[in-house]
């Protein structure tokens, strides 16, 4: 680096694009798998056999980086009606702001923890079975 002298970058960003399938049941049932404030929208529905896609954008703003949630019931068929039980949560952090290329990875590991803590707050102990985590952490 020092031949160029400072380097510096204007966007730095980590993201996580999880797309949950399960193979069997109601595409509207995710109470035991997914916390219920992120399926909420669905009990607005009076007709819910009409329903071809629902998702939630949630935007936060820290003090040096931005994160964005989005979540729902894609619908990978859109815009024909649910029929497979598919859930997204995606998950991204990002600075717009100008850093030094030595502050990068010190941001992605904030990144990764801000991540992980919202991951883990929109999941359930259904789903942590289904996916094989060990509760003693292994």
């Amino acid at each position: 680096m020092s031949a160029y002298g400072v380097m510096t970058v204007n966007w730095v960003e980590l993201r996580y694009f999880n797309v949950i399938t399960i193979e069997q049941g109601d595409p509207l049932d995710w109470g035991n798998l997914l916390a219920d404030s992120l399926t909420s929208m669905i009990s607005f529905l009076k007709d819910k056999s009409i329903l071809s896609r629902a998702m939630n954008t949630i935007n936060l703003n820290k003090s040096d980086y931005k994160i964005a949630l989005r979540s729902g019931l894609f619908n990978s068929e859109f815009p024909s009606t649910l029929a497979r039980k598919e859930f997204v949560l995606d998950y991204e952090c990002y600075s717009d702001d100008e850093k030094e290329i030595d502050q990068i990875s010190g941001l992605i590991r904030v990144f990764h923890d801000e991540i992980a803590g919202l991951f883990e707050a929109s999941i359930k102990d259904g789903l942590r079975e289904i996916i094989g985590e060990i509760k003693n952490g292994l």
